[in-house]
């Protein structure tokens, strides 16, 4: 279950705008900063490649959920680690969705300690922000599945920090 989270967050300076794909640009003024969460046993880990887990729900008509950070973290059981596999991708709406961020590398999924690592959101700058209206964020593994972790111990913690704007 994706936790949700808000944090005040300073208003930019008058002028800084995201423009969308309308008459009338989204802004970055009076924003609150929030941030989700979600826990992935080690069986959803193994399936990302065909079932893709909501990290963040859409936000409604007239909106786009815009990434500023991802980081993930490995919490090992101690027991056997993840073998295979590929990237964390954060997407809008499933699998072969849009990419959000630049992906986690597998070493520190497939890693026998707790590891941590972090992506910045990509660049949107040549896409219409219209086409990611009111579409959820989903963690999926695009690449090879996960094997491995026989005694299935091992979590993954999702944390995405992220603006709802309005396009």
């Amino acid at each position: 279950m994706a936790t949700q989270n808000n944090m005040n967050f300073t208003a930019g300076t008058t002028g800084q705008v995201l423009t969308a794909n309308s008459s009338t640009p989204a802004t970055f003024q009076n924003l609150i900063m929030q941030s989700a969460s979600v826990t992935l046993s080690s069986a959803q880990v193994k399936a990302l490649t065909t079932t893709p887990i909501t990290v963040v729900p859409a936000a409604g008509a007239g909106t786009v959920l815009l990434i500023v950070n991802y980081i993930s973290k490995l919490i090992y059981g101690g027991t056997n680690a993840f073998t295979g596999g590929g990237n964390l991708d954060l997407r809008y709406n499933n699998s072969s969705g849009q990419k959000a961020n630049y992906g986690e590398v597998a070493a520190g999924i497939n890693s026998t300690s707790n590891q941590t690592s972090s992506s910045i959101s990509i660049n949107f700058s040549d896409i219409v922000y219209s086409s990611l209206e009111n579409l959820p964020l989903v963690v999926c593994n695009t690449s090879t599945a996960w094997g491995g972790n026989a005694a299935n111990n091992n979590q993954v913690v999702l944390l995405v920090y992220y603006f709802t704007i309005k396009i």
